[in-house]
């Protein structure tokens, strides 16, 4: 019924051609679609140690890991709209001054320099029907110094 009565505007606003134009057909059913940009899993889990490493610094290392399953990126489901799954990795080792505030941690991130697509979105045929994506950062690393106070 929702469709004949989406048919009955088109010719009453006779917008029959310009619908055909656009390459629509007639309307999509998207009800129990996911939501955009919502994996139906994820985890994340850290493994971190401290420890004394003389009396006044404490060095701490730590390690995290992301997975995220599958997703889409539009409600339709579409071949185009689909996202796979990816993980992560990043560690850092952080040393600290228990008494002065000081610290200075050693980091890495995408520790396996995967090229993930995190997201993408599509235009629609009116302005060229191109896909942006948007990837993982890189692999990067450096060295954070630092004064809590």
């Amino acid at each position: 019924q929702a469709e004949d009565g989406i048919r009955d505007l088109v010719r009453s606003r006779g917008l029959g051609d310009v619908y055909k134009r656009q390459g629509i057909s007639k309307p999509i059913d998207i009800s129990g679609n996911p939501l955009p940009y919502s994996p139906e899993v994820s985890y994340s889990v850290a493994l971190q140690y401290d420890t004394l490493i003389n009396p006044g610094v404490v060095a701490t290392a730590r390690i995290d890991y992301y997975w995220q399953d599958n997703m889409w990126s539009r409600p339709y489901k579409g071949p185009r709209d689909g996202i796979d799954e990816y993980d992560n990795i990043n560690a850092s080792i952080t040393f600290a001054s228990v008494e002065n505030g000081w610290y200075v941690r050693i980091w890495g991130q995408n520790l396996a320099d995967d090229s993930n697509v995190i997201a993408h979105y599509h235009t629609e045929n009116t302005s060229g029907m191109f896909r942006n994506e948007f990837l993982m950062d890189p692999q990067t690393a450096g060295i954070t110094l630092g004064l809590q106070f």
